[in-house]
């Protein structure tokens, strides 16, 4: 079996993609295709499912056999000739078009193409591949899971917010997919927790702790409040706490003074009314969660793990939070994720005037 080379291949086929008349198109890809099927015969495999021809066809007859002007028949139906003419020479190009894009990808790998691409000064194709690989079917699967929400409640409301609403909840579904795949640095809790324990002796009425998705807030909201308890500090307040579960990741929602938790959120798909990217949220924890930010109004200290897409939105423990500013006592201790903090930034300093009682720390 002969090797044509690929370029010698693409030129056989870019002037039948050139030529407008089927006098020349056709022979040159006849030529083409004899030529393919001796040296490359694998290129033509999608030629081989019947998927592919039921769409040609459809594509060629209807819409010649749909036109109102017809001045020829075929079996005793009536076509239009001229458009007949003009749609097989419009479907030979599509077909020299597909074959030219099998000759040059058909057997190229990753390796391949990124050095071809160094060559032209591009690199590290191969972390843009596998990221690809990664996310894509996770963006896919957010994305169908967020429509289907919306088409059980679109029987019920506006269709202009429905969408408004579902592009809205997308876009904030992708940010944070974006914020969950940057890489974070571990963080030190020997080291932290002193400076923070130093931070709250000043007293401020808002500490907020600044870090990105998986930089392990949590833990370290974990550790600074067993130090506080050792201490004898009156701490109380909410924790968020990710577990991996056989249906994927579970969210728990725990109450910092009695120990209690209590599912909060989950990725397996359930009726609710709050949904957040993959999470679908139980509507009666959040309830709990805001009852409990309301009861430590008088404590010397309550944490909030952690401000979110939903209280921005004014939902989730939104409703507690804005309780506590108002008649809160102590300090309030917010963990907030770095994309978040310039949003949370001016909620706190445009409505709740309080910009000069608020200290931030970034991990």
């Amino acid at each position: 079996m002969i090797s044509l080379p690929r370029w010698l291949l693409a030129l056989l086929l870019l002037p039948g993609i050139v030529f407008l008349t089927i006098d020349r198109a056709l022979p040159i890809m006849v030529v083409a295709l004899l030529l393919i099927v001796f040296s490359r015969p694998q290129i033509l495999k999608p030629f081989r499912y019947i998927r592919f021809w039921i769409l040609y066809l459809t594509i060629l007859f209807i819409f010649p056999f749909l036109t109102t002007a017809t001045d020829a028949h075929f079996l005793g139906i009536p076509y239009n000739s001229i458009r007949m003419a003009t749609t097989v020479v419009m479907c030979l190009r599509g077909i020299l078009v597909f074959l030219l894009v099998q000759v040059f990808t058909h057997d190229l790998n990753a390796i391949q193409v990124q050095n071809g691409l160094s060559k032209l000064g591009l690199k590290s194709l191969d972390g843009v591949i596998s990221t690809a690989e990664e996310l894509i079917p996770r963006v896919r699967s957010i994305i169908l899971a967020r429509i289907a929400q919306y088409k059980r409640q679109s029987r019920h409301s506006n269709p202009v917010k429905t969408i408004y609403n579902l592009l809205l909840n997308l876009l904030l579904d992708m940010q944070e997919l974006a914020d969950r795949e940057k890489p974070e640095k571990s963080i030190s809790t020997e080291r932290v927790v002193p400076q923070l324990l130093e931070i709250l002796e000043k007293s401020p009425k808002i500490l907020i702790i600044c870090g990105g998705e998986k930089a392990g807030k949590t833990s370290l909201m974990q550790s600074l409040i067993s130090e506080m308890i050792m201490q004898s500090e009156d701490v109380g307040g909410i924790l968020s706490i990710s577990r991996q579960a056989v249906s994927g990741w579970v969210i728990h929602l725990t109450d910092i003074r009695s120990g209690a938790d209590q599912e909060l959120a989950t990725q397996a798909a359930f009726e609710t009314e709050v949904c957040m990217g993959k999470y679908f949220f139980h509507t009666h924890t959040i309830d709990l969660g805001n009852h409990i930010l309301e009861r430590e109004k008088d404590a010397a200290y309550v944490v909030l793990d952690e401000f979110g897409y939903l209280e921005l939105s004014g939902k989730g423990f939104w409703p507690g939070f804005t309780y506590w500013i108002k008649y809160g006592q102590g300090t309030m201790i917010i963990t907030v994720r770095n994309t978040l903090k310039e949003a949370l930034r001016e909620i706190l300093d445009d409505q709740m005037s309080i910009n000069e009682q608020l200290m931030w720390y970034e991990l």
